[in-house]
């Protein structure tokens, strides 16, 4: 009987995660218009200088360019630099996190974990930002990744995404320092109770 529920509830999951990978495939072709929207101008403008090899910035670009050189290195492997297909290189990067998170919830309580995923998803300060030009989901699966690796006591690989997270986005110098006081207090035995 409960190997029965165990089978059930796997493969209730299962289907959860593959209706999940249907929507959100089908949401990136029913949200994506050939149009850019707000900053996307400047961050579809850099990622075409390097594509095409200039080695220069866009004037309104106000972050180090990391996110840019690597949505242009794919651009670049696979020949592609119309809107649609950054946006499709974007939103298969930003996607990522999805499992990125999965694994960080599950790491933590293994019992709510795909819940706490679609929450996450769901979320609308961020649900809007897996279908556009924009440096959020990236910046943010690299500090899960280094969330991850905290949790996995890899202090140093968490320290490397961090600092990769802040080549992104520069305001992840606060996560960065919360990253390094979350390790302090894993190594250091400290409790946050007020036992």
């Amino acid at each position: 009987m409960i190997l029965l529920r165990k089978t059930n509830n796997n493969a209730l999951k299962g289907l959860i995660i593959f209706l999940i990978l249907i929507i959100h495939i089908l949401a990136f072709f029913f949200l994506n218009r050939n149009t850019l929207y707000s900053d996307e101008y400047i961050h579809y403008d850099q990622i075409n200088r390097f594509l095409t090899g200039k080695l220069t910035l866009h004037p309104g670009l106000t972050i180090i360019p990391t996110f840019h050189i690597v949505i242009a290195f794919f651009g670049n492997i696979f020949s592609q630099s119309s809107i649609t297909a950054i946006r499709f290189i974007v939103f298969i990067l930003d996607s990522l996190s999805l499992f990125i998170f999965y694994l960080v919830a599950k790491t933590i309580n293994s019992e709510n974990s795909l819940l706490k995923t679609l929450q996450f998803y769901f979320l609308p300060i961020i649900y809007p930002f897996f279908f556009i030009i924009y440096t959020d989901i990236f910046s943010l699966s690299l500090l899960l990744i280094s969330t991850y690796y905290v949790l996995k006591n890899k202090n140093f690989l968490s320290f490397v995404f961090a600092f990769l997270s802040i080549l992104v986005r520069q305001n992840n110098i606060v996560w960065y320092c919360f990253i390094f006081f979350l390790i302090y207090i894993r190594t250091n035995d400290c409790s946050l109770n007020k036992n």
